[in-house]
Formats: C-alpha cells, structure tokens, sequence
C-alpha cells in the first residue's frame, strides 16, 4: 500500500493542479466502510494489487488535488485475513514514505480511531513540502490518509479539518 501512495505523493508534492476548492463535502465509501470531507470530488483510482510480506493485497486509492494540497485517502484488505503486527505496520508506512520521498521526520505520535490503533507523523520533503500521514490498523483491513501541501500552507485549518473528519462507518 505505502509503495503506491509514495509514488502519488511525490508527484503531487511537485504540482497540485485543480482549482481551490472552498466547500467541503462528505465522502462516503461503503465499500472501504468510512467516510471523510473533502474540498470537492476525489478521483477513484484504478485498484492496485501489490504484492506484500504477508500475500497479496487490493489497494483502493481516493485522490484529489488542489491549488494548495493533495488529498489522499486509501484501503486495503489483508490476505486470508492476516495482518501485521500494528507496530510493524506503522514502521513500515513510515520508513517507505521516507525513503521513497527523501524526506526528514519532522513528528511522529501514536493515535487511534476508535479501538483501532494508529500513528502519524509529518515529514518535510526535499522540495519544501510536508506530508502528514495517518496509519489505521483494523482487524484485517488498514487505512491510510495523508495530505501533502507547500511549507507556507502546513498551519491551515483545513488539514486538521480533512484529517479529523475520516470516521469509519457500518458496512
């Protein structure tokens, strides 16, 4: 799940096109059972399957780019119902992200949704960018929400309101 979203967000953190959405409207995904506010209508992308340590795994993307972030919600399902360890998980989101985006850990703190373990950190990447990135581990499915947006906007409200607003729903 983490190669994908590194890939995505390194692109988005070198351009986000799109114009400056200021309305925020609820998005709800049965299928991935939450729901989160978004500055306008995420792009459903294509699912990705992505070989992983413990099997196979269907990523589900949710994206949307504007003139001062780039929005990024996903799922995935663990095989035969088999996760990793919460630990092993969040480790694992956060070195890729690094790594993948040459970026330095800025904070990094343990969360949850519920009674669902989490963890986020914010990472600055080269370009001047920050990323901040919300890991949840459930039963067998795990849940990623990150936003990416230039230096100059990282103290906007409007992170702390679309990071805030992800609930998990009843399928």
């Amino acid at each position: 799940m983490q190669a994908t979203f590194s890939l995505v967000l390194a692109a988005a953190s070198l351009f986000f096109g799109g114009p400056d959405q200021r309305y925020w409207m609820k998005v709800t995904c049965k299928q991935g059972g939450f729901t989160v506010d978004m500055p306008g209508t995420p792009t459903v992308q294509p699912e990705e399957k992505l070989q992983s340590r413990i099997g196979p795994i269907k990523l589900h993307m949710y994206t949307l780019a504007s003139e001062k972030a780039f929005y990024y919600v996903s799922f995935a399902d663990a095989p035969n119902g088999k996760m990793e360890s919460a630990a092993e998980t969040f480790r694992q989101a956060r070195n890729r992200v690094l790594r993948d985006l040459k970026a330095k850990l800025v904070s990094e703190r343990k969360i949850s949704l519920g009674k669902f373990p989490g963890s986020e950190f914010v990472a600055e990447v080269p370009q001047g960018g920050i990323v901040r990135l919300r890991t949840y581990r459930g039963v067998t499915r795990g849940y990623q929400i990150a936003i990416a947006t230039p230096k100059e906007f990282a103290n906007s409200p409007d992170i702390a309101h679309f990071l805030d607003s992800f609930k998990l729903i009843a399928k």
